[in-house]
């Protein structure tokens, strides 16, 4: 049996939600001082992520933000299927295993 997970895009850790990964990035990935993306030597890396407009830097943002503060909603639904698609695996599952 399989269900679907959300993989952190820095360290590849499977979760089982979003709300999961995103707590992950935050606690573990968001005080880097160089981009995960374009390797770039940052000295705020919500700013620099925030001024990037590539997908992948996109994933990162919403990620560490969760897009607070942008107002337009055709690219805050946009922003989201793109990390949905991104960040999406299947995980298998033993069942009567707890994990």
């Amino acid at each position: 049996m399989s269900t679907l997970g959300y993989k952190c895009p820095i360290c590849g850790k499977v979760f089982d939600n979003m709300p999961g990964v995103r707590r992950h990035f935050i606690r573990n990935h968001s005080n880097l001082d160089h981009c995960p993306v374009c390797n770039k030597e940052v000295n705020s890396l919500a700013k620099h992520l925030m001024r990037m407009k590539d997908d992948e830097h996109a994933v990162l943002w919403y990620l560490y933000n969760n897009l607070r503060g942008l107002r337009d909603k055709e690219l805050k639904s946009k922003i989201r299927r793109i990390v949905k698609e991104k960040l999406k695996v299947k995980i298998s599952v033993v069942e009567g295993l707890n994990y």
